[in-house]
């Protein structure tokens, strides 16, 4: 019921903007501001399989996504400043009814604005962390309906309050990017800060032989040149605030906060020629707790109070034009390396999209197949099945 009442709620606060196709820009002088958004919506089923942790067979509605976003510019004699503003109203309704589960899932998702100039941009506000592409890009561009394990939001923040300078070179193939945020992630929105007063720090380099935009997992532009492209980020977290899976270190499985140093890092590549494209990652994250009696609980085994865990995924995608399909497999990884030796929490997706360009409408259907935990003999999620569609606006 919650869900339904959901839709319904989500659907009448957007009906407004469904007037407009793939945004409507007004200008004014020299400002100018763009509407625009997109609508994620799908039917889940997860079948009653051998090996799963929860039996008999499930089934859902879901809307994912109603996304409503606000892009401004003001142009001057010295540079620009662009704004962006965007609220997922499909939470707002939940929030509104029983309340979100997860801050991760909060309404609001982006609120920054960026000076332009010749010299570095800066851009300030509430944004996504320029770390791992997976959880950079919006599912807009992907042709599944979930992101990998290790980028959903659980592992690290994927959004945070702060600054951030941008540069590129070499007209776009080098960029960089570097700043300084609340290291609470979501949960500055709440108005919780970290109590040491330190910030975090968060940078990306990333080199191509061509443009090509971190968060483009897809080769719609049908690139008749191989591109490709090799990025790696770091992010660097001392806090004293734990934030994650249970409500303390003995239950420590994907960390976001520590009280204590948490360093995340990884690589990440991709690849596009002629509607092919294959991409990678690979996010790691060192952790150096602060409370030792509680961590030689979880650790016996070992004369050190730091350990490592993280994960991988890569994935192929075919676009073909004349069939206005997109064809994609994905195989996702987490381990918790030094937490439980030998574990691992795999996953094999398959995707098919049917894009109707005409209509800014893509239908999508995605099958995960999750894999048994080594430790436990269980998969470590149910199998599911979904299809929907996603429509820009």
């Amino acid at each position: 019921m919650k869900r339904i009442s959901t839709l319904l709620i989500s659907f009448a606060l957007l009906l407004p903007a469904f007037s407009f196709a793939q945004g409507h820009t007004f200008t004014s002088g020299n400002t100018s501001m763009e509407i625009s958004g997109y609508v994620i919506a799908f039917y889940a089923y997860e079948p009653n399989t051998a090996g799963q942790k929860t039996t008999g067979d499930h089934n859902l509605f879901d809307l994912d996504d109603a996304r409503l976003q606000f892009n401004g510019m003001t142009k001057g004699d010295h540079g620009a400043f662009k704004w962006e503003v965007e609220v997922n109203f499909a939470t707002v309704a939940e929030l509104a009814i029983d309340g979100i589960s997860k801050i991760k899932d909060a309404p609001l998702t982006e609120a920054h604005v960026t000076y332009i100039n010749p010299i570095v941009n800066i851009e300030m506000g509430y944004f996504k962390l320029p770390f791992s592409p997976n959880s950079m890009a919006d599912k807009l561009g992907s042709a599944f309906l979930d992101r990998p394990q290790m980028s959903d939001g659980d592992y690290f923040n994927r959004r945070d309050a702060g600054v951030l300078l941008l540069k590129d070179f070499w007209h776009q193939r080098i960029t960089l990017t570097a700043g300084a945020v609340s290291g609470m992630g979501e949960q500055i929105l709440l108005g919780k800060g970290a109590t040491n007063g330190q910030p975090s720090f968060v940078g990306r380099v990333q080199f191509s032989n061509a443009y090509y935009r971190d968060d483009e997992e897809i080769d719609y532009r049908d690139v008749q040149k191989p591109v490709f492209r090799i990025a790696g980020d770091v992010m660097y977290d001392k806090n004293t605030v734990f934030s994650g899976e249970g409500d303390n270190l003995v239950n420590i499985s994907n960390v976001k906060t520590v009280d204590g140093l948490k360093v995340s890092y990884g690589i990440d590549g991709g690849f596009m020629w002629r509607g092919f494209s294959a991409i990678f990652e690979l996010e790691n994250a060192y952790i150096n707790p602060n409370q030792a009696a509680a961590y030689t609980l979880i650790l016996p085994q070992y004369n050190t109070q730091y350990f490592i865990d993280g994960g991988y995924s890569a994935g192929v995608n075919y676009y073909n034009r004349a069939l206005m399909s997109v064809f994609s497999i994905r195989y996702s990884s987490f381990r918790e390396w030094d937490l439980s030796a030998g574990n691992e929490r795999a996953t094999l997706a398959f995707a098919y999209n049917f894009v109707y360009r005409p209509y800014n409408l893509t239908f999508k259907v995605h099958y995960g197949y999750y894999f048994k935990e080594p430790d436990t003999g269980y998969k470590w999620d149910n199998d599911h099945f979904r299809a929907g569609i996603q429509w820009v606006f």
